[in-house]
């Protein structure tokens, strides 16, 4: 999910983060004890060396993602909170701190949470149609039933395959109240599906919609071009 090729901490984030093993096989007790604290260790070195300016909000970013996969949830929700102040729509922030939140009351656990971390990866490589993210999908509404996110990654896995279910998924995830970066896609590919059903004008008012609410987020420009967009 991080997207650099130098830490401002110093070396790469690629680097620090091929040293993470993989957070279902630790949670599962199958990772050694030495690795554990081996990477509990290099998390702590991190946040020791971090000294982001006042105005610099990937520091927090990258700082929070370390957390949170370091299970400090309550500190890795007031870094991605620092980065959203510091730039609304930062990368995945709003979408991190939906997660911290919903792990922080209880409504996810840890468990789901690897599910999702999943689910957004499958996403980020354009493969979330496939039988394996909508069965994990499924998993995940049906374990989390008011995670809004799940409900997204249920609605993209199932575009193309029933656009009546892909429509009330992602339906249901906006009336959950996501974070303004899910709730941006949600209804995006929401116009998608109206589009595809010949709907142009339909989608256009949607993407248009997104625009107007959620003005300055970076999510958006995307939808601003399709709303802008003359049918040929």
């Amino acid at each position: 999910m991080l997207i650099c090729k130098q830490s401002p901490f110093g070396g790469s984030c690629v680097q620090f983060l091929a040293q993470i093993p993989d957070l279902e096989t630790v949670l599962r007790g199958r990772h050694s004890l030495r690795g554990r604290e081996r990477f509990q260790e290099s998390g702590r070195k991190l946040s020791q060396r971090r000294s982001p300016g006042p105005n610099e909000p990937y520091p927090h970013y990258e700082l929070g993602y370390t957390l949170s996969l370091l299970g400090k949830h309550k500190e890795a929700l007031a870094e991605f909170e620092a980065t959203d102040r510091l730039s609304r729509g930062f990368f995945l922030t709003q979408t991190e701190a939906y997660l911290s939140r919903q792990i922080v009351s209880g409504a996810i656990d840890q468990v789901i949470l690897v599910k999702l971390r999943w689910l957004q990866r499958i996403t980020d490589t354009n493969a979330a149609k496939g039988e394996e993210p909508l069965a994990i999908s499924q998993q995940v509404v049906a374990l989390a039933p008011t995670c809004a996110l799940g409900y997204f990654h249920l609605g993209k896995s199932l575009l193309g395959r029933d656009p009546v279910a892909a429509e009330q998924a992602l339906h249901k995830c906006i009336r959950l109240g996501p974070d303004d970066t899910t709730a941006i896609n949600a209804k995006f590919h929401l116009g998608i599906l109206k589009r595809d059903a010949g709907q142009e004008d339909v989608a256009r008012r949607i993407w248009a919609g997104i625009v107007e609410a959620y003005p300055g987020n970076p999510h958006t420009k995307i939808a601003e071009m399709m709303s802008a967009e003359k049918t040929a």
